[in-house]
């Protein structure tokens, strides 16, 4: 299954073009170069008269001949390349194949990579596709040298696709980690894996003697491949271990002292390898990286000045990459972002274990609102809490306002996950509260985000007049700045805040506003949001057509972003819109794509609403009353375990809606009861005026007239 056994293969299925035969040469047990040819001959059984060189020997007896020599195990006889060249140029109708970590550098060699086997991405979850991949099922062939009756179960598979994904499907590395299954289970090697308790390397090793010593661990493999290189080649290769996953060569120039011409040389001897498909880009094998990173360890200082060189280099990207998360080419800084993701993270864990302030200032708002705007709120919460742990102590205003932001942007990230309530994240908000002030004139652009932020979050608890406060401090600290994306967004925030509070007119000429500039900014995700903001606002004034086109604009860039929560936000929006133009079974297509993206992505604030709010009057208006009876029972409980008062007085509101088309008056009065307060405490005037309205239906119906024509009054 590896390079030895490939070229085996291989030499079976091409025999017949070799007349004069197929030799395997297994170099493993030489050690000398110059007894190359020597070795060779022995091989093939020819016998060596004393007056000749025995490389000459060998090419007469080749010479004339049309054979495959296959050479494995090549890597530690370079020196013997010479020899090589000399051969194949007398020996023109005989070829070699040759096995090797490291590239021979002969102008007629012709390269073949030989990759790990397939594993099943992180990502995939179906067991028979898992079973499917290479490594996986190796990986289970070999436990049932063991275990003969050995039937993976579901949690097995997901347990040895971890195990194959972290050794990149290595096939002595699979073989290596299944020979525990004499004493663990698929699922106690994964865990050792992927903690920290042991060394992957220590335990990728097994006692077999039929196996040459080299491949009976993976650490004395990779320390063959460590002694093939120069002193020079080795402190660099340890040097790149503080990488994670692919890097660029630039990168690895910067941080590693890394010329392009010695990662040339690391290439060649199989320590670093190109990524195919983006240019420019290598990568470690993980295994091989965990080795380097152990001899860094031994190097003393060297370790520290590279972790602090990757941090600055990542830290550095960040901000260069900042400004253009908010204009025309913010797809393309998410793309470069996405390609250093792993190193990213692992630059912001060294910089928060190092505790260096000034880098976390410097790259928090660039770094969360990638995570905010590319879905990770889990990435961004983990992010916070791991700063937020590393300044626990410290009494500078640095670390202060550090601390400030952090703590804003977490609860932000919670509140999007929905956790909420009494716990972090609404100690958090509270702690915003009392001490954004205390930022606000040292640093604007700090207290800017962190007024946005507050805003957000104001909007997810329906506490309006917050959100009003502090978009409206956050408008005045960019505008100060000169940031039109800041200022752009706190209109938006104010747009959404006077909508929701039936206040259309001022609300519509915001989000023109914040349109206006999301277009001079030419930013694609602001648009997309700004658009639907205007067609949310003229759907509910009637402009219908004015609607539909700004939501299909919204829709199209949503695409061409990639948000799949914005596409979803659009597609119940357009369900709205069809709904009010007549068209309610269009409407329930549109809300049905909407739902199911939403419960793809597994976001149960977001499912709340799509359950629980004005979406469900399509269905209402569609005729198809047990759906919209089981949404509500399904979106109700969520939004009270969210505690969303907006989604609770609607689902309320709704219910009632449904108990008056049975004429079920008490019933109406009952869920009005809850509705009503929760939609007045947080001054929901359009939700209001439909509870007392259908109050005065159910008083009518009841003969109430009285009470009937105070509710249609109030509604009014």
């Amino acid at each position: 299954v590896g390079k030895s056994r490939l070229a085996l293969e291989v030499a079976r299925r091409q025999a017949s073009r070799y007349p004069d035969g197929v030799f395997w040469v297994a170099l493993a047990p030489l050690d000398d170069a110059d007894l190359f040819a020597a070795f060779v001959c022995q091989t093939l059984g020819l016998s060596l008269r004393g007056d000749a060189e025995p490389l000459a020997q060998l090419i007469n007896h080749l010479r004339a001949k049309r054979l495959l020599l296959v050479l494995d195990n090549l890597e530690h006889l370079l020196d013997a390349r010479p020899q090589l060249a000399t051969l194949l140029e007398a020996a023109p109708h005989s070829q070699l194949l040759c096995t090797t970590r490291v590239r021979l550098a002969l102008q007629c060699e012709r390269l073949i990579h030989v990759e790990g086997l397939s594993t099943p991405s992180a990502q995939t979850i179906d067991a028979d596709a898992i079973a499917t991949a290479g490594a996986v099922s190796l990986y289970c062939d070999r436990v049932r040298h063991v275990d003969p009756g050995f039937q993976a179960s579901s949690e097995d598979l997901a347990a040895i696709g971890a195990i194959c994904r972290t050794v990149a499907g290595h096939p002595l590395a699979v073989i290596l980690a299944a020979s525990w299954a004499d004493l663990l289970s698929p699922q106690e090697v994964a865990q050792r894996f992927l903690g920290e308790s042991e060394s992957m390397l220590d335990m990728l090793a097994q006692d077999a003697p039929d196996l040459s010593v080299r491949h009976r661990s993976i650490r004395a493999l990779i320390e063959s491949v460590w002694a093939m290189l120069t002193p020079v080649e080795q402190v660099a290769f340890a040097k790149l271990s503080v990488f994670r996953g692919s890097f660029s060569v630039a990168a690895a120039e910067a941080v590693a002292d890394a010329s392009p011409s010695l990662q040339r040389h690391l290439v060649a001897k199989s320590c670093v390898q190109r990524v195919d498909g983006e240019p420019g880009r290598v990568q470690i094998h993980e295994l091989l990286r965990q080795y380097a990173a152990e001899q860094l360890c031994q190097m003393g200082n060297e370790r520290v000045r590279a972790r602090d060189a990757h941090a600055r280099y990542f830290v550095d990207l960040l901000q260069t990459r900042a400004p253009d998360l908010k204009n025309e080419a913010q797809g393309a800084a998410i793309a470069a972002l996405n390609l250093d993701y792993d190193n990213i993270r692992a630059a912001w864990r060294w910089v928060c274990q190092a505790r260096q302030v000034a880098r976390v200032v410097r790259s928090l708002d660039a770094l969360c609102s990638y995570y905010e705007w590319t879905g990770r709120a889990a990435d961004g919460a983990w992010a916070c809490e791991l700063a937020l742990a590393s300044l626990h102590g410290m009494g500078t205003s640095a670390s202060g306002r550090a601390r400030l932001a952090l703590q804003t942007w977490q609860a932000l990230f919670d509140r999007t996950m929905g956790r909420h309530g009494g716990g972090a994240c609404g100690d958090q908000s509270r702690l915003c509260g009392q001490h954004v002030a205390a930022v606000n004139e040292p640093t604007p652009g700090t207290a800017g985000m962190v007024l946005r932020n507050r805003a957000l979050l104001a909007l997810y608890h329906d506490d309006f007049e917050s959100l009003e406060r502090s978009a409206t401090a956050g408008q005045r600290c960019f505008v100060e700045l000169g940031d039109r994306w800041g200022e752009a967004e706190t209109l938006q925030l104010l747009s959404w805040s006077n909508s929701n509070r039936g206040r259309y007119a001022a609300g519509l000429a915001q989000a023109e506003a914040a349109l206006a500039l999301r277009r001079e900014l030419g930013d694609r995700r602001g648009l997309a949001n700004a658009f639907m903001s205007v067609g949310m606002i003229n759907a509910r004034l009637g402009a219908l057509d004015c609607a539909r086109d700004a939501l299909t604009e919204s829709l199209e860039l949503w695409r061409t972003v990639g948000d799949v929560r914005g596409l979803s936000g659009a597609f119940s929006e357009l369900g709205l819109v069809a709904m009010l133009s007549g068209d309610a079974e269009q409407g329930t297509v549109y809300h049905g794509e909407a739902l199911r993206i939403i419960r793809g992505l597994g976001m149960e604030m977001w499912l709340a609403m799509d359950l629980c709010s004005e979406v469900v009057d399509i269905y209402l208006h569609a005729g198809r009353f047990t759906t919209a009876a089981a949404m509500l029972a399904e979106g109700l409980p969520i939004a009270q375990a969210q505690d969303i008062i907006w989604f609770q007085g609607a689902a309320r509101l709704r219910s009632a809606a449904l108990a008056l088309l049975d004429e079920r008056t008490e019933a109406v009065q009952a869920e009005l009861a809850k509705a009503m307060p929760a939609l007045a405490s947080i001054k929901r005037m359009d939700d209001l005026g439909l509870a007392y309205l259908l109050d005065a239906t159910a008083a009518a119906l009841d003969g109430d007239t009285l009470r009937g024509s105070e509710r249609l009054e109030q509604g009014e």
